[in-house]
């Protein structure tokens, strides 16, 4: 080992001590193979230090022969001698006291075309010195580079070394180009090879490569011919999978597993297009057209390992989704008792809202992800028995530089529970992700949805299962190219999943700013929306949606009256849900705020048609001693029939809404609704000033 021109480690190792300790162990070496010990042939013997105990079995030996000639072959062989009789190495070694090199004959390759025809190699020389010839040489070395072997390049010959026979100075090594259907981005890749460690010397280069460019074509409308994986050439109509700025037409149903070429535009039409992988991205230069029947998707469900193996990532410019266009991953997130907010026994995953508690089993596990920039899936729920959990949703990506275009559905819902029958128990998942990015967005009809999935009813038909919580939705847009474009006319659905033992808890909506709404809101926004602290309007009207704003000390400015219309529900403040003593079924529902809602209305505050109106207490304190949220009304609060207003007091303090308005009407069947909403119960007492031990 370490050989160089001048100088060797001369390696080896006992065998066997045989039946009586080593006395002496020598090594034999020199320039001619001098064969056996008495031969008189070896130039140079050497004697090892160490007593009898140093060599036992297996013991490594070593010696540094020096002052050698450059160039030369060198032979050696071990010898031991215990007081029974000697023995021999069963052979002699030899290596070469000079350098090996690698040069690049021939450095420019090209890829060939999708046929194989045109494909051009490099060559790649291993040396050693002319006079360095007279024994075969075993040389080592290691391939690397951009470009995978067997993916994008061949070798002959193959394998990681080669045999340099006596007489014979160098060989060549070529590099053959094969059509690599995965390139893409970069016009070249490159191919090393590196010298490894072996009976000789490494000198200079010790390492070479080979550039292989990037097949030559010419981008053009590039169209399905039939079903099949993306990557396989024999679909398309160019005859090779689509590269750098094609315009692509997927008219069959494809699957897509790696990040593709930026493409010129993509079509869809009366196909589905179906991601796996999660770092799969589909890549465009212009435009996406999802049109009428196209639909894009992504494998799953999946386990925990590997966690979010799937999802649909598209970048592009412009995309647009027509109608009865889709963007599907209902139930394609984590599988059955699978996610980091999986349902226990019977519960409803969790996602952005809690699912929730299904007969006989622990309340769901804790909300996770970022409502700004949602990247997970949704949790499963748990089962029972022959029950079938449901999944979760999938996840979304649309990064847009331009306009997006929404006529059709995008849509990461988790999966209604599948029953089982008999003592088959089961829960709803959670809904997934949907992040879009973009300059603008427009359009009418549109949904997104990232609704949880509902519960299962046991084989009685008596029992109601756990449903799933709502996901994540996340639009985020230019405010000024937003601002001087009309509403979008679409619907932003985060239902938790219902009906269940308890329905459960709506996900989260995050849009860049609430303008994207309008005033006039209509049968299109059922979520929760974080981080909105302040939210200002003229005359808004809340019909048939449902909104909730759950961060400490939000506040709402109306100039010109608010109406809550249609079985339309709008909650201030955030609400608990509990069960301090683990009691079965013994959920608590209480405000939690450390500072209180605010809702100031110049004009009227109106609920009719069974609208619905919440608002959450925060703690009093030296701050604030004397309420702990305020509804202040210039005009009237109307409350018509079958409608009510909520007002939830803090559990622990007591801290209590306030209401300030100018004229109080309640219709008969209309109500203020306060029951259970006060101080709420411990494990060891209940709150409040006259709360039992």
């Amino acid at each position: 080992t370490n050989v160089t021109a001048t100088a060797a480690w001369l390696n080896g190792y006992i065998v066997s001590t045989g039946t009586a300790p080593i006395t002496t162990v020598a090594v034999y070496w020199g320039a001619v193979d001098g064969l056996d010990p008495t031969s008189g042939l070896w130039t140079a013997t050497n004697q090892l230090t160490g007593d009898s105990g140093t060599w036992t079995n297996g013991a490594s030996l070593t010696y540094q022969a020096t002052e050698l000639t450059e160039n030369l072959f060198y032979y050696y062989r071990y010898y031991a001698v215990n007081s029974v009789d000697p023995g021999w190495a069963t052979s002699t070694v030899y290596f070469l006291a000079g350098n090996v090199t690698v040069t690049n004959t021939d450095t420019g390759a090209a890829e060939p075309a999708p046929d194989g025809s045109g494909a051009d190699p490099g060559m790649l020389t291993i040396k050693r010195h002319p006079s360095a010839t007279n024994d075969a040489l075993t040389v080592y070395y290691a391939w690397a580079g951009t470009s995978v072997q067997g993916v994008g390049y061949t070798v002959s010959p193959t394998g990681t070394s080669v045999t340099l026979p006596a007489g014979v100075a160098s060989t060549n090594i070529a590099i053959t180009p094969v059509w690599d259907p995965t390139w893409s981005e970069v016009e070249s890749r490159t191919v090393w090879l590196v010298l490894a460690p072996g009976a000789y010397g490494i000198g200079t280069p010790a390492s070479n490569v080979v550039t292989i460019t990037r097949y030559a074509f010419t981008a053009g409308l590039n169209v399905t011919t039939n079903a099949g994986y993306w990557n396989d050439d024999a679909i398309w109509s160019q005859g090779r999978r689509p590269l750098v700025g094609d315009d692509v037409v997927v008219k069959h149903a494809v699957t897509l597993s790696n990040a593709t070429d930026y493409l010129g535009s993509f079509t869809i039409t009366n196909a589905t297009l179906t991601f796996t992988n999660w770092m799969t991205q589909l890549r465009v230069f212009s435009n996406v057209m999802i049109q009428s029947s196209g639909t894009l998707t992504c494998a799953g469900p999946f386990t925990n390992s590997p966690a979010m193996s799937n999802r649909v990532y598209i970048a592009c410019s412009n995309i647009t989704l027509d109608a009865g266009g889709k963007i599907n991953v209902d139930f394609n997130g984590f599988m059955t008792a699978c996610g980091p907010g999986e349902g226990e026994g019977n519960s409803g995953g969790s996602h952005a809202g809690r699912g929730r508690q299904g007969y006989n089993s622990a309340y769901p596990n804790v909300t996770y992800g970022s409502f700004t920039n949602p990247t997970d899936p949704g949790s499963a729920s748990g089962y029972y028995s022959t029950g079938v959990g449901g999944s979760g949703g999938g996840v979304i990506r649309i990064l847009a530089t331009g306009r997006a275009t929404v006529n059709g559905a995008l849509s990461a819902r988790g999966k209604k529970c599948g029953g089982g029958g008999g003592s088959g128990y089961a829960g709803g998942g959670a809904g997934g992700s949907i992040w879009l990015t973009c300059r603008e967005l427009v359009g009418t009809g549109g949904v997104f949805t990232v609704a949880g999935g509902i519960g299962d009813v046991n084989g009685s038909g008596s029992t109601t299962m756990g449903s799933g919580g709502g996901g994540r939705i996340a639009i985020d847009f230019s405010t000024n190219y937003q601002s001087v474009l009309p509403i979008p006319q679409l619907q932003y659905r985060a239902d938790g999943g219902a009906p269940g033992y308890l329905p459960g808890e709506f996900g989260t909506l995050h849009f860049t700013d609430m303008r994207l709404l309008g005033e006039t809101i209509s049968s299109n926004v059922f979520g929760q929306f974080p981080g909105v602290t302040n939210w200002s309007v003229g005359s808004l009207l809340v019909s048939n949606a449902w909104m909730q704003f759950p961060e400490d000390g939000f506040r709402l400015t109306a100039s010109n009256g608010v109406t809550l219309a249609g079985d339309s529900s709008l909650t201030l403040g955030q609400m608990v849900h509990t069960n301090p003593a683990a009691l079965l079924y013994s959920w608590f529902t209480y405000s939690a705020m450390a500072t209180g809602p605010v809702m100031a209305v110049k004009g009227n505050l109106t609920l009719t048609n069974a609208a619905t109106f919440t608002i959450c207490g925060a703690r009093t304190n030296a701050a604030a001693p004397q309420y702990g949220a305020l509804v202040s009304v210039t005009q009237d609060l109307a409350i018509a029939s079958n409608c009510v207003v909520y007002p939830y007091s803090h559990g622990v303090n007591g801290g209590s809404a306030f209401f300030q308005v100018k004229n109080l009407r309640v219709d008969a069947g209309g109500a203020f609704n306060a029951n259970a909403a006060g101080y709420i119960y411990s494990s060891a007492s209940g709150f409040g000033p006259g709360g039992s031990t």
